[in-house]
């Protein structure tokens, strides 16, 4: 189950994804713009932890992450559900999504919730601690390697065609400069 969850976040917001990708198409195709948004991510889960060491950094790194993701999570979120066809789970994401402590993650893990009929959420183990999380969905049902191949393929598709999107912006920039 909390592999799921974490391929899911990781189209949101990991690597040259979702985050990297639209960060980029709306800093006008820029290298470096993709580059920070993955950096605000890292920021974020690497000292954004709730503890008295990181917390002033840890906190402006969370709001930063939680701003530059806004867009982009729920872009995710919609394109997840598009590539399933399943739009009648925009409904699904729009009541689960923002149950999530996170103001962006909870709308991909919502969309991935819907199409798998599964239930994300409970308790997680971090560093040894216990900590619940809300539920999202309500199937609770153990996830099978079909699931993962589902979620594997979803999240791919949305990355292609937000590369898509990015390719077409960038030629149209390019071809009608005076539009943008």
């Amino acid at each position: 189950m909390r592999t799921s969850e974490t391929a899911v976040q990781n189209t949101g917001k990991g690597g040259f994804r979702i985050t990297g990708i639209g960060t980029g198409m709306l800093a006008a195709i820029s290298a470096h713009k993709s580059k920070q948004g993955k950096t605000t991510g890292n920021q974020h889960h690497q000292k954004g932890y709730k503890n008295e060491r990181y917390r002033r950094f840890g906190c402006f790194a969370a709001r930063l992450d939680d701003v530059a993701n806004y867009i982009p999570a729920r872009l995710t979120a919609f394109l997840m559900v598009a590539v399933s066809g399943r739009f009648p789970l925009l409904l699904f994401v729009g009541k689960y999504g923002s149950k999530h402590a996170s103001p962006n993650s909870g709308y991909p893990e919502a969309a991935l919730a819907g199409i798998l009929d599964c239930r994300f959420g409970g308790p997680h183990n971090y560093f040894g601690e216990e900590v619940w999380k809300p539920y999202i969905g309500n199937n609770e049902r153990p996830l099978t390697t079909e699931d993962m191949r589902i979620a594997v393929r979803i999240n791919r598709s949305v990355e292609w065609i937000m590369v898509i999107i990015v390719v077409a912006t960038a030629t149209c920039m390019y071809v009608i400069p005076s539009f943008f």
